[in-house]
């Protein structure tokens, strides 16, 4: 993916792809050329973003090791230190129903309306979803030599 950049691309411009004049040709160019750059960079951010955490798993080890996690580590421009983190899991679906379902429980009311609530809100996130079109990329899969 070290090619340059293709022609008449839109990076930091304001103009759609209708006002450039840009060929078909051109714009598939342009769109595998993007779509590519997108992948390396999502792999490359997930690879860093793993590796981060492995070294902080590390450091927060051996400062527990050492009874050090009140340490302030002075870097270059900034600080590190250990805080407590919250982690508050995502409100999903099935989240929500555990959550309704915990809290009819709790109130102690006979008639737990959490299967109902739950369809309903189904009901209205198919109903407010909305059919578009995009760009689906298959790879080809290679011919066995000889063939």
């Amino acid at each position: 993916m070290n090619t340059p950049p293709p022609q008449n691309n839109l990076m930091g411009q304001s103009m759609t792809i209708q006002q450039t004049n840009l060929t078909l040709p051109s714009m598939i160019r342009n769109y595998v050329y993007y779509d590519g750059k997108t992948n390396e960079y999502n792999k490359l951010a997930t690879e860093a973003r793993n590796n981060r955490n492995k070294y902080e798993e590390g450091i927060i080890k051996t400062l527990q090791a050492q009874n050090m996690t009140n340490a302030n580590i002075q870097i270059t421009g900034a600080s590190l230190s250990v805080v407590e983190d919250k982690v508050v899991p995502p409100l999903t679906l099935g989240n929500l129903r555990k959550y309704l379902s915990a809290y009819y429980k709790q109130k102690g009311v006979n008639h737990d309306e959490t299967d109902a609530i739950m369809n309903f809100i189904e009901v209205q996130k198919v109903n407010g979803s909305r059919n578009g079109l995009k760009l689906k990329k298959t790879v080809a899969v290679p011919r066995p030599l000889g063939l």
